[in-house]
């Protein structure tokens, strides 16, 4: 394994930075060989720090962290560092294709919120669902009943482990083309994710209140050829006050059998208890933003 020591791409816009192991460069000995920016930036791979030195506004993602990398060491670091849903891996190389921002993980919370409260009756029984953990190319949020056990090619992490039902994919600093791409080439390929939600933030600067935000749904139901999905839900609205859209006017269904899809054959889809389909309503992921921010005019 092996740090990245390329040039910085040119400027992209500006984020909020959010520490995760430590606000404190571990060192201020920079090496003679590696510009200065380019040794702070890899300290957020080596230590896990998002050093203020590291100039990552002037960033263009995607963006190369580390080169001949295990699997392994990337999930551990992954785990150790709490940087889920910024790093991807891909063939030994570990490319940063997000960065830590506010308007991303509020956003990533209130819908992860909706949907366990939608479900929130069955916590507790055998047909509960549960918020998973990483894989190589890991979702912001993922979800799935108990499933059995997969052998490979068919698994999410190379071992044993069932693929997600549900994924939820938020982009604020990542372009709108690669998660999208992501979602319908890896996601959703046959017998992996049933569902995805996607969400594009358009970024603003450092601080101020994000302004627009796009939604899409996508269910392998849908499936037009191998490559081809239509969006089964789509919109759009402002993130600014006031608050004109009411609850109810933004709606994703999601669909019992897509939710408990490939389910344990002892458990039984919880029709009785659980709606059908689940609602998530983005009035309420709308509100969080924009609370949030109400003091940032």
């Amino acid at each position: 394994m092996s740090i990245y020591t390329g040039s910085a791409n040119t400027s992209f816009s500006s984020f909020a930075t959010r520490t995760s192991a430590s606000t404190v460069d571990s060192t201020d000995a920079v090496p003679e060989r590696m510009p200065n920016c380019n040794y702070y930036r890899n300290l957020w791979w080596d230590k896990g720090e998002l050093s203020s030195k590291a100039e990552w506004d002037k960033v263009t993602l995607p963006y190369k962290l580390a080169v001949g990398v295990t699997l392994n060491e990337y999930e551990r670091r992954v785990e150790e560092f709490n940087v889920h849903g910024c790093w991807e891996w891909t063939n030994g190389d570990v490319i940063i294709y997000e960065l830590p921002s506010e308007p991303h993980e509020i956003c990533i919370g209130a819908i992860t919120e909706e949907l366990m409260d939608a479900v929130r009756p069955v916590k507790g029984t055998n047909a509960q669902i549960y918020s998973l953990g990483s894989t190589r190319k890991e979702a912001d949020e993922s979800f799935r009943p108990k499933k059995p056990l997969v052998v490979s090619p068919h698994t999410s992490d190379g071992l044993d482990c069932p693929w997600p039902n549900i994924v939820v994919e938020v982009a604020y600093t990542e372009s709108v083309e690669h998660v999208l791409e992501k979602v319908k080439n890896y996601w959703l390929k046959p017998n992996r994710a049933h569902d995805a939600i996607v969400v594009k933030i358009d970024p603003v600067p450092a601080g101020d209140r994000p302004i627009c935000m796009k939604v899409w749904h996508y269910c392998v139901s849908d499936r037009v050829t191998r490559n081809l999905f239509p969006a089964r839900d789509k919109f759009d609205f402002g993130l600014h006050p006031p608050l004109t859209m009411q609850p109810g006017a933004f709606l994703i269904d999601i669909q019992l059998d897509c939710l408990y899809h490939g389910l344990k054959s002892n458990i039984q889809i919880p029709r009785n208890i659980l709606p059908n389909p689940i609602v998530l309503d983005f009035f309420y992921v709308k509100r969080a933003i924009a609370e949030m921010f109400e003091d940032r005019e």
